[in-house]
């Protein structure tokens, strides 16, 4: 063999593997904040403002179900139900209060997605905080816990056992975000 052709043999897969990686990066403005996405997209059938629209269509449907920034959210709206009836709710919704159920039960109840009325008496949501008394702690408290609120997984409803009760997904909802996210540019070839 020919010292040229063991050259070919040993260089070109080398250079075969140092083919120009197309990054794409996305950036812009949703759910109160931006966000940056860079991913190598060489090679595949999807245009950066194809991938652009289908990433903010998930941030705006998440913002739509989850968001207690936003009265008309799903969630918000579950929120301002004063009933102890089952409620039909988004799937996503029933999903990530099962995932937050099985972490309340692993910390030994330190994680409660029940705790939106303490943000709002402490003033966190308004962003005006103030001290609250004593009194007015244990009366809000006294509707606050993961025990007041039931899931029906397959019908995807939610039941308040206490009609004040209030739920945010905030603490969970941007890595659920992320997730779903992820999911879109795997299910497009996008591994990197």
């Amino acid at each position: 063999m020919s010292f040229r052709i063991l050259l070919c043999l040993v260089v070109l897969p080398l250079l075969a593997g140092c083919q120009n990686n197309a990054e794409t990066t996305l950036s812009g403005s949703i759910q109160g904040t931006t966000y940056h996405l860079k991913m190598v997209t060489r090679g595949l059938p999807v245009t950066a403002e194809e991938l652009k629209t289908d990433v903010e269509a998930i941030f705006r449907l998440v913002d739509e179900q989850l968001s207690n920034w936003r009265e008309d959210s799903a969630i918000s709206r579950f929120n301002q139900q004063k009933s102890t009836d089952w409620q039909p709710v988004p799937p996503a919704i029933v999903q990530l209060v099962g995932v937050a159920r099985e972490i309340h039960d692993r910390t030994g109840g330190c994680y409660d997605l029940t705790v939106k009325p303490l943000f709002e008496l402490w003033g966190f949501s308004r962003h005006e905080q103030s001290v609250p008394d004593d009194q007015a702690i244990r009366g809000v408290l006294a509707h606050v816990g993961m025990d007041k609120l039931e899931i029906d997984a397959q019908g995807n409803l939610l039941r308040k056992k206490d009609p004040e009760l209030q739920v945010s997904l905030d603490s969970i909802a941007q890595g659920y975000t992320v997730a779903v996210i992820a999911q879109l540019l795997e299910d497009r070839g996008i591994l990197n």
